[in-house]
């Protein structure tokens, strides 16, 4: 078999179910809202002090973060651009992230409940498109589409380096771990587009890959 016969989108959710990944539902991330908002909102956030530093703000105006949570990267990049959108599945993680922004004064920002699944068609064609620790997603290759089609210039996706959160847990040493970013990069090769891979390093934590690429014409 040759790299090419290999369907990665379907790889990818086979993969998915044999990790038995549980999806979390919106009052689950509602209930961590104010947690979240509290560290990884953070302006000192080691990840994302390196992740803003990587992303090319170059001739944008405007920037959409894909399930923004508490704002972590919106509200960052705010100072910057005209117009910030932030949108999540969230109605919690949106209100934390409303209540952020009061406290650091930023008033460019829009927030939408929406989710990866919902139609995208009223959201607005901004700049730059991010997925920040969003794209662990039931179908990547419809997620990769919907992220292009948003951006103007260039997108940016931040995926695991691993697919295990943490050490394994008594007994799941043999479950397969969860899709990493070869899934991105590869989905993306084969919908036509060369993304370029960076990495987000932490000693404490754990790493991040980062996966852009300027926006392609896709049919």
């Amino acid at each position: 078999m040759l790299i090419d016969d290999i369907d990665f989108a379907a790889l990818y959710q086979q993969q998915l179910r044999l990790a038995k990944r549980t999806e979390k539902s919106p009052e689950y991330w509602d209930g961590r809202a104010q947690e979240m908002s509290a560290i990884c909102a953070s302006p000192q956030s080691p990840y994302l002090q390196q992740l803003l530093a990587k992303i090319d703000f170059t001739g944008a105006s405007t920037l959409l973060d894909v399930g923004c949570g508490p704002g972590t990267v919106c509200l960052n990049a705010a100072s910057r651009l005209e117009q910030v959108y932030g949108i999540d599945y969230s109605s919690g993680m949106l209100e934390a992230a409303a209540q952020k922004a009061k406290v650091m004064g930023v008033n460019n920002v829009t927030l939408l409940q929406r989710a990866w699944e919902e139609c995208w068609d009223e959201l607005p064609v901004c700049d730059i498109a991010v997925a920040s620790r969003s794209t662990l997603v039931g179908d990547l290759r419809d997620a990769m589409f919907k992220l292009n089609q948003q951006a103007r210039l260039r997108i940016y996706t931040t995926h695991t380096v691993t697919g295990r959160f943490g050490d394994p847990q008594p007994g799941e040493e043999e479950k397969p771990e969860l899709p990493n970013y070869i899934y991105a990069v590869n989905v993306l090769y084969q919908m036509g587009i060369q993304a370029r891979v960076d990495f987000i390093r932490h000693p404490a934590a754990r790493d991040w890959a980062l996966v852009s690429w300027d926006r392609v014409s896709l049919t």
